[in-house]
């Protein structure tokens, strides 16, 4: 293994210890993560990953092939609105956000093989 390896492994293991710490942090303050898989093709390589979300934040991980932390978004607490999963209804009176679906994915993972300083 040279040097270039050893070092993209040490930054993966640090980004997946970051990601476990943020799932943990909302957890310790008792707000419920939910989870949606997503997996698409693109130019193909099979991209597989998650998006943590809750009512007002989310988060995006690619998990395969490269493990990689992707966009977020948050909405002010003010605004009557919610993230919600394909498929979920916001409740009453509140306006549901839709979720990214896997475009992101595909956002993250251009990221993650080319990165630009």
């Amino acid at each position: 293994m040279n040097d270039a390896q050893t070092t993209h492994r040490e930054d993966e293991k640090t980004l997946r210890d970051r990601v476990a710490k943020l799932i943990e942090s909302f957890r310790a303050q008792r707000i419920h993560l939910s989870e949606l898989p997503l997996e698409t093709v693109h130019e193909g390589v099979t991209l597989r990953g998650r998006i943590y979300y809750w009512s007002k934040d989310w988060f995006c991980v690619l998990e395969e092939p490269v493990f990689a932390f992707g966009p977020d978004g948050h909405m002010m607490a003010l605004i009557p609105a919610r993230c919600v999963a394909p498929g979920q209804s916001p409740g009453d009176k509140i306006i549901g956000r839709p979720l990214p679906g896997a475009e992101v994915l595909v956002e993250t993972y251009k990221a993650a093989i080319d990165p630009k300083p």
